[in-house]
């Protein structure tokens, strides 16, 4: 009885370090102090939410961690203290990781958390973000938002265990606040905040979760990722003020970046390591990452990469990334956007040489594909600066050129349930030394009838006021896309704001990714 109750206790845990360039501070230091020990929140009603602590959120007596802004902060959690022989926390508490921030001045109080991490299940390692925390022997690493203002904030780490979420009230939550002054911000006012008690409802869908569900359809709870408004290292996007409309002619020049003018060019170079992760986050618009893009409009991502000097004219256009249909989750690509807030990590290849070059992410929709001319392209530019010591110089395809209009990932009629055959289009992958080879048999168009989407139309009253500033910007038509942001490569316009078609979707690149660092 006395080993069922230690291994049962052995589930808890609570943050015991912190530190930057890998030198934690002492047990507990620059932490604001925690009444619960390695016990659990499960009242997501709860002002002990915020840090489980009871005495508030001054942060007076509490030594304060000095880092720069853009910098990564490193955490530790323990189960009872820092002997290697102890776990981390249970195996079967399994879930997501998340961080926020908030002005230390505000001492929680109100509408100042913003998110500046999640990762819930990984696709790629197939496992759940508090078991990577546990097999990385309690750390992980977060980056302060390079685009935030001087000063004193509270940093709010949490783990939420899902191994009871079945039941409502059952989902653990173990959160953990420290205190930080950042120096070198590059903001002058703070990101838009939310109250907690007030991200969660009992009800959620990512807190009330049974864990035996398919972890790739999991959704993180709480508000979007805090993701900064401009940047400059996006191409701008066309076209009449409507932004998030689609190309739909393969041979038409705005096929490459969605933009009739490849002139002229953003202004900045977004840096990121060869062989590293970049982020690319969609949204609808206004920083809406629930509803990155419409159920509907099912089809395959895809990412493309050329030299910048090139200003993506010729055969320069190397596919780094694709997904389509998923045979295992009987799943679009897309379908995993939705569920994962519009978010999707692609590698840049390991050996590619050093330099400047144009990143092209795209989203094909099907859902009028059944027609010559029905697929929808939502392709999008931005400049990066990478960085290493590959030498490779991939050979590429035209764009336009790469895709024509009656190739069969183009020219495609959906299924409901069976998508097997579906042929991405375009080149192969380019993989670091290496192709990987596709398919580019001709699949068959059955006839099917049309994939049921959402209803036709939203009124107005559907959509935040302040972006329907005249009778003439209401919205129309049918509200499905979205955009392509990024986390430090943004530029918004006038035109932007005044958006007409909810379908259409633009995207946003964090870069570098908030990732957990194994």
């Amino acid at each position: 009885l006395v080993a069922a109750l230690v291994l049962t206790t052995h589930g808890h845990t609570q943050v015991y370090n912190a530190g930057i360039n890998g030198k934690l501070g002492a047990d507990f230091q620059y932490q604001i102090e925690n009444n619960y020990g390695n016990g659990p929140i499960e009242d997501v009603s709860s002002t002990d939410l915020r840090c489980r602590s009871k005495d508030g959120l001054s942060g007076n007596g509490v030594d304060k961690l000095v880092i720069d802004a853009g910098e990564k902060l490193d955490i530790r959690w323990r189960h009872y203290n820092n002997s290697v022989s102890v776990p981390v926390m249970s195996r079967s508490h399994v879930g997501p990781c998340m961080v926020y921030m908030a002005p230390l001045s505000s001492q929680g109080e109100g509408n100042v958390w913003f998110k500046v991490f999640e990762q819930g299940w990984d696709t790629e390692a197939k496992q759940w973000c508090t078991v990577m925390v546990i097999d990385n022997d309690g750390f992980f690493d977060v980056t302060i938002p390079a685009e935030i203002p001087s000063g004193d904030y509270i940093v709010r780490a949490e783990l939420l265990a899902l191994h009871k979420a079945s039941k409502e009230g059952g989902a653990q939550f173990y959160p953990n606040c420290l205190v930080v002054t950042v120096n070198n911000g590059r903001a002058s006012s703070q990101p838009k905040g939310y109250a907690i008690p007030g991200i969660y409802t009992p009800k959620d869908p990512g807190i009330l979760y049974n864990r035996s569900s398919d972890p790739n359809t999991y959704i993180i709870p709480g508000p979007p990722l805090f993701v900064p408004e401009s940047s400059n290292c996006i191409r701008p996007y066309i076209s009449n003020g409507q932004r998030t409309y689609p190309v739909t002619d393969t041979a038409s020049a705005d096929l490459t970046c969605r933009t009739s003018s490849m002139d002229p060019a953003a202004t900045e170079k977004c840096p990121i390591a060869a062989g590293s992760n970049i982020s690319l986050q969609w949204s609808h618009y206004n920083n809406d990452f629930s509803s990155p893009i419409s159920q509907s409009h099912t089809g395959p991502v895809i990412v493309y990469m050329a030299p910048l000097e090139s200003n993506g004219a010729g055969n320069v256009w190397f596919k780094i990334y694709e997904e389509g249909w998923d045979n295992s989750t009987e799943q679009w690509s897309t379908d995993k956007l939705i569920a994962n807030k519009g978010k999707r990590d692609v590698t840049i290849p390991a050996d590619l040489k050093a330099g400047d070059y144009l990143l092209r992410s795209e989203i094909i929709a099907l859902h009028g594909a059944r027609r010559v001319g029905g697929a929808q392209f939502f392709p999008n530019c931005v400049q990066l600066t990478v960085t290493g010591s590959g030498s490779s110089v991939p050979s590429g395809v035209a764009i336009p050129g790469a895709y024509g209009e009656r190739d069969p990932g183009i020219l495609y009629a959906r299924s409901r349930t069976d998508n097997s055959g579906y042929v991405i289009p375009g080149p192969p992958v380019y993989m670091a030394g290496n192709i990987n080879s596709i398919a580019t048999a001709s699949a068959a168009i059955p006839e099917l009838a049309p994939t049921p989407g959402p209803a036709a139309s939203e009124p107005p009253s559907a959509l935040p006021s302040n972006l329907i500033s005249s009778p003439d910007q209401a919205p129309s038509g049918k509200c499905a896309h979205r955009r392509i942001s990024t986390s430090k490569c943004m530029r918004r316009s006038r035109a932007t704001r005044r958006m007409a078609n909810n379908n259409h979707h633009v995207m946003r690149f964090a870069n570098p990714p908030p990732r957990l660092e194994l």
